[in-house]
């Protein structure tokens, strides 16, 4: 979507609108928080044949569409209400829309009247519930549920597809659950019996904070894996060692803290380029990455060997051979129109999401915390925090005497508009010179500067894309005038598009092991 506006007083046009889902809150709580028994879905709904297979399987009644293909049946089941009790809720998710934004005439990148990138969140449209299998052979297993609200009911289908999509895909005998993508269980819908008086009446004395779900309303059934999400890692980096976490570390063998957080962030960073080769090689791309769709098995940086990583939050994914109008019409405004360049387009979508993603966490988790009194924030940062004030309607607030500049948007306008893309000379120095990302520097340092190489790939794939997709229509003089960021090596200046793939040949990731779909 295309659009001229007046932003201010410069004229700019839209690049790109994606949606997001994120997550908006969440709440944790001890094992032993429940004191009431856990509320049944829908208590007097009868429970018919708890996981069905039959030639029914998947078809709506409020709908009368057909939901999933027979094929994932085996895997992906339908469940009634009654076969669930609620423990507690757990979260609640909305969309963002990000815009980023070209301009015409030259901008400031340090004025805030002047935005690349604008973020609206929208309202809530997803709630999230911990609960129990209450029937089946599946009885006592701990879930993860997913209520949709009838605005994101086409988002909770969508999902419902990618995940018939991924089993098919699998090899004969294949399980979903062995793959790196977030288990569906099942889903449902809720019915007439959650708004009679007597269910909303003990729902409210359960939960009197939340209001009863909705008849009608697309529930998916995940498999409990705790909440732990990529976006948690910067909340825990800044929890101060204790005494006791020192005593449970091994005798033989201890790392660091330093040396810890690195080898948990470098097996993070394979698990996570490796998730997303697992979707690519598939045919799906995700189109809606984030930090907090990318969840962890474990957020502790001691327990690096049992750590795993699985994307999830499928509603704006799709297969490549069914891509939307839309998409495919950005990707021909890009100069993609054989079949090979619109593939690149959008798995590089992917692949420039994850970066940003890994680079929000890397700096936040190194970070050396503001209150350390050794550490002083240089007058260039200070310069630029009392510059990223945004003011704008929709766009992310920042505090003007911030001294904590690792999230996503700060990152973004530093490696974008400041340094132009120039990840491996100009904003390595920059790092440099700041002593809070002195740990940030070591890391990426290694293995003869391979962290900022790897980052350079992923977060440049997207101009590279568009790059080489519009060199067949120039002449050669054009081609010559083409700016190209002093950390590319001069006899390559338009290097070939990664995939997630190529990626995983990063000398970063040289001594991590290979997982089974590699």
């Amino acid at each position: 979507v295309k659009s001229l506006l007046i932003f201010g007083s410069s004229s700019l046009r839209m690049l790109q609108m994606m949606k997001l889902l994120v997550l908006l809150s969440a709440s944790f709580f001890s094992e032993g928080f429940i004191i009431q028994p856990p509320l049944n879905l829908c208590k007097h709904a009868p429970v018919v044949n708890t996981h069905q297979r039959n030639g029914g399987v998947g078809r709506s009644t409020a709908s009368g569409t057909c939901l999933l293909r027979m094929q994932a049946q085996d895997q992906i089941l339908r469940f009634s209400p009654g076969d669930f009790e609620i423990l507690r809720a757990v979260g609640e998710m909305g969309f963002a829309t990000i815009t980023d934004w070209e301009y015409y005439t030259p901008r400031n990148p340090l004025d805030p009247n002047q935005p690349s990138r604008t973020i609206q969140k929208n309202s809530l449209s997803v709630r999230l519930f911990e609960g129990k299998i209450s029937s089946g052979s599946l009885r006592n297993s701990r879930v993860l549920l997913k209520e949709f609200f009838p605005s994101a009911r086409s988002i909770a289908e969508q999902e419902l597809r990618v995940y018939t999509d991924l089993v098919e895909s699998l090899p004969e005998g294949g399980d979903l659950a062995e793959t790196p993508v977030a288990i569906l269980r099942g889903w449902f819908f809720t019915t007439d019996e959650c708004e009679t008086a007597s269910f909303q009446r003990s729902w409210m004395q359960r939960f009197p904070r939340t209001q009863p779900p909705s008849a009608g309303n697309l529930w998916l059934v995940f498999r409990w894996e705790g909440n732990r999400a990529m976006s948690d890692l910067p909340r825990l980096s800044k929890k101060k060692e204790t005494f006791w976490d020192k005593l449970n570390q091994p005798v033989f063998g201890r790392r660091d803290a330093k040396e810890t957080k690195f080898a948990y962030l470098k097996r993070l960073m394979k698990e996570s380029v490796s998730a997303l080769v697992f979707l690519h090689e598939r045919g799906i791309v995700h189109r809606s990455l984030g930090s907090s769709s990318i969840s962890l098995s474990t957020i502790e940086f001691t327990e690096v060997n049992q750590l795993q990583v699985n994307i999830r939050d499928f509603g704006f994914a799709a297969r490549v051979a069914k891509m939307d109008d839309e998409t495919l019409q950005k990707a021909r405004e890009a100069g993609a129109n054989t079949p090979k360049e619109i593939v690149e387009f959008v798995t590089s979508q992917d692949i420039y999401a994850m970066a940003y993603a890994l680079v929000e966490t890397v700096f936040s988790v190194l970070a050396t915390p503001r209150e350390d009194a050794d550490v002083q924030v240089s007058p260039i940062m200070k310069s630029w925090l009392s510059n990223a004030e945004v003011s704008q309607p929709g766009q992310t607030p920042r505090s003007s005497n911030s001294e904590s500049p690792e999230d996503q948007n700060s990152l973004k306008r530093l490696i974008e508009d400041v340094f132009g893309g120039d990840i491996g000379v100009g904003f390595r120095e920059y790092c440099s010179a700041e002593e809070r990302w002195k740990d940030v520097v070591e890391f990426l340092d290694q293995e003869e500067g391979a962290g900022w190489q790897l980052l350079d790939s992923m977060l440049n794939c997207q101009r590279r894309s568009k790059q080489r997709k519009g060199i067949a229509d120039m002449t050669e003089e054009e081609v010559s005038r083409i700016e190209v960021p002093s950390s590319f090596p001069t006899q390559a200046p338009l290097p070939a598009v990664p995939s997630a793939r190529s990626l995983l040949s990063s000398p970063l990731f040289s001594a991590e092991p290979s997982n089974w779909w590699e």
